[in-house]
């Protein structure tokens, strides 16, 4: 009696993606990964190009261990902290701090555009204050929805330590949130 063995083929040996595709497909999500992740939007774009080149070195080497799209953010988290740590910099030096942004162009009516940019702009201050790696999980499972496997695989580390920061990163989120509210409402 024989047995029939199924064989899978390796991901390693699955042809890269195309720059091209992985540009129309996945440019929108790093873009917004960009600006959760602490990218001014005046900036995002020179950022996403240097996140695209950095791609672009590196697609070769894409296995499929990961999802591309997890792959993607991780580029986004790296620009995103470089980004953040040169701008620490140039506020030190300079004392020129970052200018806020309005994201609500697209919304009907100004009393509508105006409410969306505050509570976007909370949203902006309360994940500013998280520590990175509690706000990186935050961001890949809360508002990207990545599943606590794939965070693990593109942080590389347990899905047990993913847990645990999306635990803390929601306490640290409701708490700031109540903060945040307490002082709006005081106004």
């Amino acid at each position: 009696m024989g047995v029939t063995v199924l064989t899978v083929p390796r991901r390693e040996n699955l042809a890269p993606p195309d720059l091209e595709r992985v540009y129309i497909e996945h440019a929108d999500f790093m873009w917004a990964c960009l600006a959760r992740l602490g990218v001014r939007d005046a900036d995002i774009e020179d950022v996403l190009h240097e996140v695209f080149l950095a791609v672009h070195r590196r697609l070769s080497s894409f296995t499929g261990e990961v999802s591309l799209r997890g792959w993607l953010f991780a580029f986004c988290r790296r620009a995103a902290a470089n980004y953040r740590r040169l701008a620490r910099l140039h506020v030190e030096k300079t004392g020129a701090a970052p200018s806020d942004f309005d994201v609500a162009s697209d919304v009907d009516g100004p009393e509508r555009a105006a409410s969306v940019n505050e509570t976007l702009d909370a949203l902006e201050r309360i994940l500013a204050t998280m520590p990175d790696d509690k706000r990186i999980v935050f961001v890949m499972f809360e508002i990207e929805l990545m599943s606590a496997e794939e965070i693990a695989a593109v942080l590389e580390i347990p899905v047990g330590t993913v847990y645990s920061r999306m635990h803390w990163a929601r306490r640290e989120f409701q708490r700031a949130a109540r903060r945040l509210h307490l002082l709006t409402s005081e106004i």
